[in-house]
């Protein structure tokens, strides 16, 4: 947590609201991608994700879009994805923005595209 209490203006959270915060959900490798999905929801569906690894502390620019149900070549993804198999996925993206299309159990008929800009 003294990653997240030492950042600077210089560099600062990836993600700042209108109202000028920055929402923070903090999430354990196991945890599940709709877990997380769920908890940013409620920062409407921005926010700074922090991926708590034994070892290192993994943060994620996470911003999901609910109204795109085009097919436009995204990846599909499961909402059981663990958050330690979702990082693996974005290191293969190689540092740009990535989208993935996550079947949400809340809503099993609609699709959500979730847009992910990283920075670690």
């Amino acid at each position: 947590m003294k990653t997240v209490a030492r950042r600077t203006p210089i560099e600062p959270l990836p993600v700042r609201l209108r109202d000028g915060s920055t929402p923070i959900v903090v999430a354990l490798p196991d945890d599940s991608l709709e877990y997380v999905i769920s908890m940013t929801d409620r920062f409407g569906g921005h926010a700074n994700v922090f991926v708590a690894f034994p070892e290192k502390l993994k943060l994620i620019d996470f911003q999901m879009d609910h109204n795109d149900t085009s097919d436009n070549g995204d990846q599909h993804g499961h909402s059981s994805m663990t958050m330690a198999m979702y990082v693996a996925f974005l290191g293969l993206t190689e540092g740009t923005p990535a989208s993935l299309k996550v079947n949400v159990s809340g809503n099993p008929g609609a699709q959500s595209v979730h847009e992910i800009a990283y920075a670690f």
